[in-house]
């Protein structure tokens, strides 16, 4: 984006933190001025509509620049587990070791939401960001994940890891978990887990920032995302990037 925004200098800074939170107030406490703004994720939709404390924000007033990809959820098994389908899962009668990332990130509150309304054999354990679970899987510590199939397609393309569904996606080689459940809470919420996949790795700026500022910087992003160069570079880590304005 630096580079189709002449004569600017950009800083990344990473915050960690709540699942986002920390990063989402800063950007929306921050001066309209196109200066600041920042990706994060998809979570903060759920603790908005659910009332949790520690968001100052409103989504609804944090104007959209873009999102550079979707992102389908997928549950994931280590291929020590006995389990191969979605159906052993859910008859599996002890608890499972299941990988989430922290509190309020997107990854726990679709693991909690799915896990609850489809009767799941669950013991929740929280604090696995990105590819954290990966080495747990390896060691059998850690038995299923639910999360982003970009953050998973590593450890399975390694053979460490198995997926029995997955949720959206253009995928073809894991089943539709939507086509697995007939519970209608079950497909409900499974439909509202999908629609944060379609909206992930959204970017957004500051609040009451000018229009024809956040035009600027969308203008940026689209071209950023279709450059050449990155296109090339995205492609060698087996994974996809595409502009689209989010609004």
């Amino acid at each position: 984006m630096q580079g189709y925004l002449h004569g600017s200098t950009f800083v990344v800074r990473n915050m960690p933190g709540a699942g986002h939170l920390i990063g989402a107030n800063a950007i929306s406490a921050s001066k309209p001025d196109g200066v600041t703004f920042g990706t994060f994720n998809t979570g903060l939709i759920y603790n908005q509509i659910s009332g949790q404390d520690g968001g100052k924000f409103d989504l609804n007033k944090i104007p959209g620049i873009a999102k550079a990809a979707s992102d389908p959820r997928v549950s994931a098994i280590t291929t020590q587990s006995p389990i191969k389908t979605w159906k052993d899962l859910i008859d599996h009668k002890s608890p499972l070791n299941f990988a989430t990332a922290g509190v309020s990130s997107a990854s726990y509150v679709e693991t909690v939401m799915l896990t609850g309304a489809l009767k799941l054999p669950i013991k929740l354990l929280t604090g696995y960001n990105g590819t954290d679970n990966q080495l747990p899987m390896r060691i059998d510590e850690i038995v299923v994940s639910i999360a982003s199939r970009s953050s998973h397609d590593q450890c399975v393309k390694n053979a460490f890891g198995r997926y029995i569904a997955q949720i959206d996606g253009k995928d073809t080689d894991v089943p539709q978990l939507s086509s697995l459940v007939t519970d209608p809470k079950g497909k409900d919420l499974i439909a509202l887990v999908q629609s944060q996949g379609d909206i992930a790795r959204l970017t957004a700026g500051a609040p009451s920032s000018p229009a024809d500022l956040t035009a600027a910087l969308t203008g940026a992003c689209r071209k950023a995302m279709e450059d050449k160069e990155l296109q090339e570079r995205v492609e060698k880590t087996g994974t996809s990037c595409r502009a689209a304005l989010w609004r």
